[in-house]
């Protein structure tokens, strides 16, 4: 009778310390195992500035939407020659990334600003007139899949 009174009085032998437990547990491996921010694990390595830039830049011109000069004739020509136009922002509103439920709460999104010139399709397409330049709101993955656009016409 004394041994069951005294597991009774344990704190330690109470199912709600023993899942504070295994609780905790999991968070130190998740935060210990979990992604550095911004890592692309499909392609397990951090995707270059650069790389993202030429890849939307490619792809506006795809569209049929960026202006090319005379000298340029790729999204890598027309970075080189307007450095300014794409700027990333890679301050992340979480401190680890994790599949599932934590996803959710921990956002590694990659903010990219793009401006450039449109062409005259582009133009008519998007309903801006005599604007000259596009600028362009983009939300990545960190494998560099769009999550989120929009754009504007600028002057």
């Amino acid at each position: 009778m004394s041994v069951q009174i005294r597991n009774k009085l344990n704190p330690l032998n109470s199912p709600k310390v023993a899942i504070s437990g295994l609780l905790l547990a999991y968070l130190i491996y998740a935060y210990i195992s979990a992604d550095s921010i911004g890592y692309c694990r499909e392609q397990e390595r951090m995707i270059p500035d650069q790389e993202i830039c030429e890849n939307l830049f490619e792809g506006a011109i795809k569209a049929g939407n960026l202006k090319l000069g005379v000298q340029e004739k790729n999204g890598l020509d027309y970075l080189e020659n307007h450095q300014n136009h794409c700027r990333i922002n890679r301050n992340f509103s979480g401190s680890f990334r994790l599949g599932g439920l934590f996803s959710v709460f921990f956002d590694d999104s990659i903010e990219v600003f793009l401006t450039y010139e449109m062409t005259d399709l582009a133009k008519k397409r998007n309903g801006v007139g005599s604007s000259i330049t596009w600028d362009e709101w983009i939300f990545l993955s960190p494998c560099g899949k769009i999550r989120k656009i929009s754009g504007i016409s600028g002057s």
